[in-house]
Order: C-alpha cells, then sequence, then structure tokens
C-alpha cells in the first residue's frame, strides 16, 4: 500500500468508517454470506485488513468457531479492535499486508471490501504470491472486488484507476479485471481460480476471486 493510502485509513475515524459501510451495504455482511459455506468449518482464517472488525463481527454472528488472525496495518484500529472486539477467538496483527507473517498456516485469507485496489497490479500479484505460503493445501484466497462500475464512492480515472477523494484523504486505486487475475493465478502457481459474481443491497456488482492453494 502506497503511503498516500495508508495516510487516508491513518485518518479516517471510526464513526465514518462505518458510514460508508452503510452507505455501499457492507454492514449488512452480504459479502460474508457468498463465502460462509466455504470457510464455516475452518479451523483458522486470516482477514487483510480489520479495520473496525466488520467482517470479524459478521462472522462471529454466523457462528464461526475458528480462530481469526485480524490483520491490521492502522495502529489505532488495532488498539480499537483489542479493546471493542475482545474474543478468545481474535487475533490481531499490527502488519502491512506487503510484509504479511501469520504465525501458522490457515485454511482461508480474506480481502474484502475492495481491499486489494489500494495496491498497485504489481503488488497484488506479489502479495497474492506472499499468501500462498500462508494457506494450507487446498486453502483459498477469497479476494472481493468491484466489477467494472463505481456507484457510491471514488471515481473512476480510466479503464483501471480509481481516485476516492474525502474530506480526510484521497486514496488511489488499481481495480483488476478477470484476465489480470488469471496471470496472477498461473505467476503465483494456485492449482485453481473461480469466481463469485453478487450484488449488494444497494445495488453494487461485485466479484469474489477465489484462488485455491
Amino acid at each position: 500500500m502506497t503511503l498516500a493510502n495508508i495516510n487516508f485509513y491513518r485518518n479516517i475515524q471510526i464513526e465514518k468508517f462505518k458510514e460508508l459501510a452503510g452507505v455501499t451495504g457492507f454492514d449488512t455482511g452480504v459479502d460474508i454470506d457468498q463465502i460462509y459455506p466455504q470457510i464455516k468449518d475452518a479451523k483458522a482464517i486470516a482477514e487483510l485488513g480489520v479495520g473496525y472488525g466488520r467482517a470479524v463481527q459478521q462472522l462471529l454472528e454466523r457462528g464461526f468457531e475458528g480462530k481469526i488472525y485480524g490483520v491490521e496495518r492502522v495502529e489505532s484500529f488495532v488498539t480499537y479492535m483489542e479493546k471493542e472486539h475482545k474474543n478468545e477467538k481474535l487475533f490481531m496483527l499490527h502488519q502491512d499486508i506487503e510484509e504479511l507473517e501469520l504465525p501458522e498456516k490457515v485454511d482461508a485469507v480474506l480481502w474484502l471490501w475492495s481491499g486489494i485496489l489500494e495496491q498497485n497490479l504489481e503488488q497484488q500479484r506479489d502479495s497474492i504470491c506472499k499468501i500462498r505460503k500462508y494457506l494450507k493445501t487446498g486453502g483459498k484466497l477469497f479476494i472481493e472486488a468491484p466489477q467494472d462500475k463505481i456507484k457510491f464512492v471514488g471515481m473512476k480515472i480510466n479503464k483501471h484507476y480509481i481516485r476516492v477523494e474525502m474530506d480526510w484523504g484521497t486514496l488511489d486505486a488499481y481495480m483488476p479485471y478477470e484476465e489480470d487475475m488469471h496471470l496472477i493465478k498461473e505467476s503465483c502457481h494456485y492449482k485453481s481460480l473461480e469466481m463469485i459474481k453478487y450484488q449488494s443491497v444497494t445495488g453494487l456488482d461485485r466479484v469474489f476471486y477465489v484462488f485455491e492453494n
């Protein structure tokens, strides 16, 4: 993640973050619903970019019983999670995705709510390759992203580049497409790649790219 993008999250207030989740419809956990049948019996998973704990809470509400490693770069979010989401199943890790170091191999890694867009294509490939070594055989990486159109937050500069301008900062993003993901799948030597297309409650066309180790 670029320094500018890191600062975007360092400067955002928790309540504003929650407000964005409501505007885009992700506060309902619609993304978790798409993949929960595949991860519900996992012994351990990791979420990249935990933020204020939206997905963690959704997982726990659905009865997830495995360990959750929450990877978060912004120290204030780590502190918030450790204070507000005390749970013996949750282990917070203050790490940047690009410097990922999980304590064990996991059954699934979740990279949700367009988090991958905050890296350029080269960084995306490097991160996806690095994640593979932390997946068990048969483990899956779930990457959630938009399907082309941006509706509520940000504006498209061209096919790949998106800019989000808020009062607290600017975030520059790179949107990968199916062809990018297939090239990354081959480059990182994943066994398979599937797509799960869905629509959010606010009418956003979204997709999960599911890499299997």
